[in-house]
């Protein structure tokens, strides 16, 4: 249920399905907060990996592992696939507005 991502150097992103991790007392890990700098966004459903594909190979991430590439041009995501129709994908704060509605666009091309 937990695992970590590389970022960039000395910088790690900590992932999990559950919704807390232990105490950095109990595991040895310290963990800052950089919920100003990432937003997150989470597919799910049958045509989660349809949605995924429209903006990347979707076979670019196996289950449980996670995957940087470049999303439909907007900028480089970070994404993790929880299961078969289900990711996670991470951006800059910044470009979340715009990044929102592209996935509802290509959502919707889907019904």
């Amino acid at each position: 249920h937990l695992g970590c991502c590389w970022l960039e150097p000395n910088a790690w992103l900590i992932v999990s399905t559950m919704p807390a991790v232990s105490r950095a007392s109990e595991t040895g890990l310290l963990a800052t907060t950089i919920s100003d700098r990432l937003i997150s966004f989470r597919l799910s459903g049958p045509m989660a990996a349809q949605v995924i594909a429209a903006g990347c190979d979707a076979d670019i991430v196996k289950t449980g592992a996670c995957a940087r590439t470049r999303f439909a041009e907007f900028a480089t995501v970070l994404i993790q696939r929880w299961g078969d129709n289900d990711y996670r994908l991470l951006l800059d704060v910044g470009i979340a507005r715009s990044f929102a509605g592209w996935l509802l666009d290509a959502g919707r091309n889907f019904k």
